[in-house]
């Protein structure tokens, strides 16, 4: 069983939703989903929820996932129009936020607290691209918006 999941449900918003852990396997099931993605050739952006990540990964495993990062950055640049990474812990967001100051991504990326956040962001990112949010996708939004508005 994976420990994460893959969704192009609300295209062209992609939303990964990472586990405690994931294995040398998933990480290649990863990899080949984003590869089908880029197979696309559309423009797309991309939510990635790690609230639930307790384990990163063996050296060798953060080592595959910088690799292949690097190996399809060309492909990243044309084709993402940002990605929103859900972190929980303000102090990482901070640091990996910094992180981007000095090592750029080949797309905008940011990095936030909520999902709502992440949607608004990248709902943003194709706004100003000029591209429509399909109505499925701005529902499942609003629906975002409504749960976190009671949770607060």
């Amino acid at each position: 069983m994976s420990s994460y999941q893959f969704s192009t449900e609300y295209w062209p918003v992609v939303v990964v939703t990472l586990g405690e852990r994931t294995s040398d396997d998933d990480h290649a099931a990863l990899f080949r989903s984003w590869e089908a993605v880029f197979a696309r050739r559309e423009k797309f952006v991309g939510i990635t929820d790690t609230r639930r990540v307790r384990d990163v990964g063996s050296a060798g495993q953060r080592a595959r996932v910088a690799e292949w990062a690097r190996s399809v950055s060309g492909v990243v640049a044309l084709y993402s129009l940002g990605h929103a990474v859900i972190v929980s812990s303000a102090l990482v967001r901070g640091a990996l936020t910094a992180i981007g100051w000095v090592h750029r991504s080949p797309a905008p990326e940011r990095y936030v607290a909520t999902a709502r956040e992440a949607w608004d962001y990248c709902l943003g990112n194709l706004r100003v691209a000029g591209l429509a949010v399909p109505a499925h996708v701005a529902k499942h939004h609003a629906r975002i918006a409504a749960l976190e508005a009671c949770r607060l």
